[in-house]
């Protein structure tokens, strides 16, 4: 019976993304391939890019439970969140919805040829081997935030990790931190990799649980490393 149920649900599921993607490929491709970058963050993308998250969210037919909606800021912010699925992009995506925002994404996603197509034009990519590309990056995050005002995306264990426990976090979002003065909104995401664990093609049914911390702030007396630590103790703390 579980198994019935497991695949009528992803055959569903993948027939519904099929009919989404058909929907919003050409004013996609239009954005991403057609206007120019310096034109292309506008009212449209992201309000076609929120919608795309919240039907995605909410057509998948998940029970969802989200905890701390009042933590999310009018502001500017640096949202990060644990990794354990590809749904976890739109499930963030959704509690920023159609406010400006970019992603940041390891620059080794490019290794797969769908990525290598959009990524580049849809985020900004860090190569942590390569320091002197990441200064380049470092600029371009500066100019989205500072000057166009932008919120930042940011999974920081740079992976997937199905293992439901949190591991080491990249210190790139205490650098922007620090340098913008946004709060970092923490966001714990539990049992996506439940529903669509990496590297299968069933998509399950199961309870999801979304909690968002309250903003943190860089204070004066904190370096980068003791910032990092106390953002990293705060999802190690979370319970289920």
């Amino acid at each position: 019976m579980m198994a019935i149920k497991t695949l009528l649900y992803t055959i569903y599921s993948r027939i519904l993304l099929i009919v989404i993607m058909l929907l919003a490929i050409i004013p996609a491709l239009i954005l991403v391939f057609v206007v120019p970058q310096k034109y292309r963050y506008n009212s449209i993308y992201f309000g076609l890019s929120g919608l795309l998250y919240w039907i995605i969210i909410k057509a998948s037919l998940l029970p969802i439970t989200i905890i701390g909606k009042e933590h999310l800021p009018e502001c500017s912010a640096i949202y990060i969140a644990n990794h354990v699925s590809s749904f976890d992009i739109p499930m963030l995506g959704m509690l920023v919805g159609t406010k400006p925002h970019f992603w940041i994404a390891m620059k080794w996603l490019t290794n797969f040829w769908l990525f290598r197509l959009f990524l580049p034009r849809t985020a900004v990519l860090v190569d942590m081997e390569n320091p002197h590309g990441n200064v380049r990056s470092l600029i371009r995050i500066m100019q989205m935030t500072k000057e166009q005002n932008m919120s930042v995306m940011i999974f920081p264990e740079g992976g997937r990790f199905v293992d439901d426990k949190i591991h080491s976090f990249y210190g790139g979002f205490t650098l922007l931190a620090k340098k913008t003065g946004f709060p970092v909104i923490p966001v714990r995401i539990y049992n996506l990799e439940k529903v669509y664990p990496p590297g299968t093609f069933w998509i399950h049914y199961y309870p999801v649980k979304v909690i968002i911390g309250e903003p943190m702030y860089m204070r004066e007396d904190e370096d980068d490393e003791a910032f990092k630590e106390r953002v990293y103790a705060w999802f190690v703390n979370q319970e289920q």
